[in-house]
């Protein structure tokens, strides 16, 4: 009840339940009465039930509020500190002053209410990203929402400066959460050893807030080009370059001095050949299609 009392109001107000031996409910406000706990406590140790709750003395605008549970909790010890516990983040929907809410069999959940409910009606329930073995960068996030727009996917190398990489329009399933994935598979260059990610949620009215950033570790992006053999000769020499199948680049071969000789536009395979070329030393620029980096890698014939 520790955490469940840091969110409960000043003053209790009456509450109850069609089915009391089973699901009742605990309500209280602060004394302005423009701010409301609702604690549903389920007590059926098999069934999970669907309760609906109405609201009165207290006008609460249409929207989507945080709620907090408290369900399957394991037999060892699940509070460690206000940070570090069992409580799960979820959400309401507020419609005509109701609610409904699923509740797990043997649970607790606190429903906090505001008469103003916040300017952008979404609740990020998670947001988490990793890298994936061919060194693409994966994203994953959760959210209860309501007239959402669209969400734009920001990525940093710094955490600091951010640009716009992608854009996802909403789903608005609104009577359940809506789980959204995106792969970053653009070519990053190998001396980059983290990304930052981040959300631009975007609702239909145009109010928009930042999610967390998530920082993914690079460890399996290694696209360093391999050229062989080195030295070559002019009977040919191969340019391999790793992780970056199937991806569009430019590839323009030079002298030493930056003279075109060559280019290959869109080109998608993961290998290049090059034969009968004259002693000396050449140049291969790299141009990634869809992140606009580039890389120049050099190699000798004999």
């Amino acid at each position: 009840m520790h955490l469940f009392s840091k969110n409960a109001k000043e003053y209790s107000v009456s509450s109850t339940s069609s089915d009391e031996n089973m699901v009742s409910a605990y309500t209280t406000v602060n004394a302005a009465a423009d701010s409301m706990t609702v604690i549903i406590v389920n007590r059926d140790m098999n069934s999970s039930r669907n309760v609906t709750v109405n609201l009165s003395g207290i006008s609460v605008n249409n929207g989507i509020y945080d709620a907090l549970r408290l369900s399957s909790l394991p037999a060892t010890e699940t509070f460690i500190s206000d940070d570090v516990n069992a409580l799960k983040k979820n959400a309401v929907m507020i419609m005509a002053n109701s609610f409904t809410t699923f509740v797990p069999p043997l649970s607790t959940t606190a429903v906090l209410l505001k008469t103003q409910p916040g300017t952008l009606p979404i609740t990020l329930l998670n947001f988490s990203g990793k890298e994936n073995s061919s060194g693409d960068r994966m994203l994953n996030w959760e959210a209860f929402e309501l007239n959402m727009s669209k969400y734009i996917i920001e990525r940093s190398f710094d955490g600091k400066n951010f640009i716009d990489i992608s854009t996802i329009p909403a789903k608005n399933s609104s009577a359940r959460n809506d789980t959204y994935s995106y792969t970053d598979s653009s070519y990053v260059d190998p001396t980059n050893k983290q990304l930052f990610y981040r959300l631009k949620m975007v609702g239909i009215n145009e109010a928009d807030k930042l999610s967390k950033t998530v920082l993914i570790n690079l460890k399996n992006h290694e696209s360093k080009t391999k050229i062989y053999p080195q030295p070559g000769s002019s009977a040919g020499i191969t340019i391999e370059f790793v992780n970056r199948t199937g991806r569009s680049k430019d590839l323009v071969l030079m002298d030493a001095v930056g003279n075109k000789i060559q280019s290959w536009y869109n080109y998608t395979d993961s290998r290049l050949f090059l034969s009968g070329l004259k002693a000396g030393v050449y140049l291969i620029k790299e141009v990634n299609k869809n992140a606009g980096d580039k890389t120049i890698n050099k190699f000798i014939i004999q």
